[in-house]
């Protein structure tokens, strides 16, 4: 999954990141990618795409590792709306981080209240 927004005026004032087909959108080179399968997203859910709900049911995939560079926002917001449909969700604590790392721990008893696996 790749964070992705509109490349026009507004978002690039105020954004600046995450931009279709920019450096900003892509997966960083360090990542071993496994599959061609990838899914972009324009929200901080990553289920704002449709098309990787119906992907994890079809093939009866029923447990979700997340990793991802927002611990707060986009991390948080998928981990959440996956337990919310029924995944088993771990959320791999070394492999997130957040802009705010003295807010990490308080971060990480969220998920854990929420059920999300760490």
């Amino acid at each position: 999954m790749k964070h992705e927004i509109e490349n026009n005026l507004f978002n690039r004032i105020l954004a600046g990141r995450f931009i279709k087909d920019t450096p900003g959108s892509k997966i960083d080179s360090r990542v071993n990618i496994v599959s061609s399968i990838i899914y972009s997203k324009n929200k901080g859910n990553a289920f704002s795409n449709l098309e990787l709900d119906s992907f994890l049911k079809e093939n009866h995939i029923e447990e979700i590792f997340i990793v991802g560079l927002d611990a707060s926002a986009c991390v948080l917001k998928t981990s959440i709306g996956e337990k919310s449909k029924g995944y088993k969700v771990t959320v791999i604590k070394d492999a997130i981080t957040t802009m705010n790392m003295s807010k990490m721990q308080k971060l990480l008893n969220k998920y854990l209240q929420q059920g999300i696996l760490l």
